[in-house]
């Protein structure tokens, strides 16, 4: 019975995979997090893209409002924003990007698909959800991503998320993707991802991965590094400070 089992989307591989205390507190503590305004800025990027698609309206000023909603919106939240300083700057990149888009490039047949799937297909473990940026006429999947960093091609190649939606396309339609494009908003650049290669062993992979995840209960913490200290929320609860009451303590004892 499917209607018993867990819900998990794709994107969670990629969380775990970052760090496994953070996935925790995620989705199993349900703590809330702070957002970083480059993370609402590709948030708000997205929305224009899909706007634009569907109904060919100049994406800049829906990007710039969604931006601004989207930054009240986490100022007010209980963690706020990381580098909220930045918001100019993020805003004149969002736009630039919109501006240097080649909108004939691609031509989507589908937009925002959404799948819910019980995975794997035989012996399911989790009932998989996601949504894939952009299915195109030429059968290809394009996922839109507007981070700094562009992955390398042996990381595309083994991306977790990008191989669940070849999975979810295959399982949809009946045979898998011609290709499999992460488009860098960044540098506007169309990457192709070779999960098809050694497909069937990398789901085999994954598939082990998931079962890791859904077992674990040590949920081990990653080393403190760049992405602990400016971009996880819940940084004070792996590495807890010294307050200046207890280092007034600790200094007057020694």
């Amino acid at each position: 019975m499917t209607d018993t089992l867990p819900e998990f989307s794709a994107s969670r591989f990629n969380l775990y995979k970052t760090c496994p205390r953070l996935y925790r507190y995620q989705y199993i503590d349900h703590l809330e997090g702070n957002r970083h305004v480059y993370t609402l800025m590709g948030s708000a990027l997205h929305l224009a893209i899909e706007h634009y698609y569907k109904t060919k309206e100049n994406p800049l000023p829906l990007f710039t409002n969604n931006f601004h909603e989207l930054m009240a919106a986490a100022s007010a939240s209980e963690n706020g924003v990381v580098a909220g300083n930045l918001l100019a700057k993020a805003v004149t990149l969002g736009q630039s990007i919109l501006r240097g888009m080649d909108w004939g490039t691609l031509e989507p047949k589908e937009i925002e698909f959404g799948f819910r799937l019980p995975f794997p297909a035989e012996n399911p473990l989790v009932i998989m959800r996601g949504f894939i940026d952009m299915i195109t006429e030429d059968e290809w999947i394009v996922d839109h991503k507007s981070g700094g960093k562009k992955p390398s091609s042996v990381e595309l190649a083994n991306n977790p998320q990008l191989l669940i939606y070849v999975w979810a396309y295959e399982q949809l339609y009946g045979h898998k993707p011609k290709r499999v494009i992460w488009h860098h908003l960044r540098t506007l650049e169309l990457c192709e991802a070779k999960v098809m290669d050694d497909y069937d062993a990398k789901l085999e992979k994954l598939t082990k991965t998931l079962v890791s995840i859904l077992t674990d209960t040590t949920f081990e913490k990653i080393p403190e590094g760049y992405f602990c200290k400016q971009v996880c929320a819940h940084n004070h609860l792996c590495w807890p400070r010294q307050t200046d009451e207890e280092s007034l303590t600790f200094a007057g004892d020694s």
